[in-house]
């Protein structure tokens, strides 16, 4: 979905978006392309802010598997009116919208059909740490930017109750991180909120210069507000996650490596190929390609 956001922040910026009563194909690519990024807008509200739509400031994403599952049915909806569209009567630069537009819905399709769909972090990235760099996308210049801000850290505590009811499914099930990349990863956790609130992440927009537009008094407001938030509300929930990651979690991993030891993991890795390399080649053939390009630059 995060890839489906990005071409569509490419595409939509590219060509003016219009629909008229008897619309002609490319009218018809024009307002599903707007009806998607408009979807995307309302399904990731701190992207929408981050690019100027406040609508959504007091919101967060729903991370949950029935929104995965309801994000899909209607990108399947959307990936069946894309095919009605004759392509063969679009321009060349609708052609090319058309084809990004296709392979974005139906791989997102796909991927939410795979029990992997349940792995929300790796040894590098997880949403503990996405939402302790929230503020790196928002913008902070108006009381209601500060606001905004607030009210989301103040969500924290929903967020982190479903990853970690999630990702306990997803151990229950075998989709397991190997043991081998998990050491140290307590500190990815711990790290985030020291005993000072005021050296964790979340209160880096306080650390700046205030904006003009805020008032001293008001500022002030804000940064006690944070620290607040910081020690009441996430410091409590980064302990909590913490706690079940070591004693829940790490108890379950495999010492085995690799996609394919998981449920169904073959099939998730032939579609990982097929997404990142954008052919029909097998695992073993790019093997075979890595292997005959070691030998030739070798000699």
């Amino acid at each position: 979905m995060r890839a489906l956001v990005m071409a569509l922040t490419l595409s939509v910026s590219a060509m003016g978006l219009s629909a008229s009563a008897m619309a002609a194909p490319e009218d018809d690519l024009d307002a599903l392309m707007d009806e998607v990024w408009q979807g995307a807008l309302r399904e990731f509200p701190v992207f929408a802010t981050g690019v100027g739509v406040r609508d959504y400031d007091d919101q967060v994403s729903d991370i949950s598997l029935a929104a995965q599952d309801r994000r899909t049915a209607t990108a399947q909806a959307q990936l069946d009116r894309l095919r009605a569209i004759p392509e063969d009567e679009l321009s060349a630069e609708a052609r090319t919208n058309y084809g990004i537009l296709e392979r974005m819905l139906a791989e997102s399709i796909e991927a939410n059909g795979y029990g992997q769909r349940m792995m929300l972090f790796s040894n590098t990235r997880g949403w503990h740490q996405s939402f302790a760099g929230m503020s790196n996308n928002l913008p902070f210049q108006t009381d209601a930017d500060f606001e905004s801000y607030l009210t989301r850290l103040s969500l924290y505590p929903s967020i982190n109750d479903e990853a970690i009811a999630i990702s306990t499914q997803a151990a229950e099930q075998g989709y397991t991180l190997p043991c081998v990349v998990l050491d140290g990863f307590e500190e990815s956790i711990s790290g985030v909120i020291g005993e000072d609130p005021t050296t964790s992440r979340f209160y880096r927009p306080f650390q700046g210069t205030r904006p003009a537009g805020v008032s001293e008094e008001a500022f002030d407001g804000y940064a006690a507000r944070a620290r607040e938030i910081i020690t009441t509300i996430l410091a409590p929930e980064y302990e909590q996650h913490l706690q079940w990651f070591t004693e829940v979690y790490r108890p379950q991993c495999p010492e085995t490596v690799g996609i394919s030891a998981q449920p169904g993991g073959s099939e998730y890795y032939d579609y990982r190929i097929r997404q990142m390399t954008t052919t029909e080649l097998s695992a073993q053939e790019i093997h075979d390609i890595g292997l005959s390009e070691v030998a030739r630059i070798r000699a």
